[in-house]
């Protein structure tokens, strides 16, 4: 669990509560629910990697690495920020490509990606 208060600075302080056991419980509760709904589940977290937001994600690997769900999960972490920066939102290919085959596995859903003529 974290908080972050609605602040006029434009990156509030980021509180992660020490409550191990708290997040534990709510990411179980969580996995659990969406695998008896979907069986297969993929995560991807879009987060920088440094930072408050580092800590949180840091915080998220801790949980899924402590979980009995940690191999029926797929996740992948992708920095957004430094991925795409300065507009290179083509960068998301990166991401796409990484996680093409869990996204065919799951067969309701179809990506495409166009990048030049190669399309995925």
């Amino acid at each position: 669990m974290w908080t972050q208060l609605p602040t006029l600075i434009f990156k509030p302080p980021c509180v992660i509560s020490s409550d191990n056991s708290s997040h534990q419980s709510s990411f179980e509760k969580h996995i659990k629910s969406l695998l008896e709904k979907y069986e297969d589940v993929s995560m991807v977290n879009l987060v920088d990697k440094q930072g408050y937001q580092k800590r949180l994600g840091d915080k998220f690997i801790d949980v899924l690495t402590n979980s009995p769900y940690k191999n029926s999960v797929e996740y992948t972490w992708f920095d957004y920020h430094a991925q795409c920066k300065g507009m290179k939102v083509e960068n998301c290919a990166k991401l796409i490509n990484s996680i093409q085959e869990s996204i065919q596995k799951q067969g309701w859903m179809e990506a495409l990606w166009k990048n030049g003529s190669e399309t995925l």
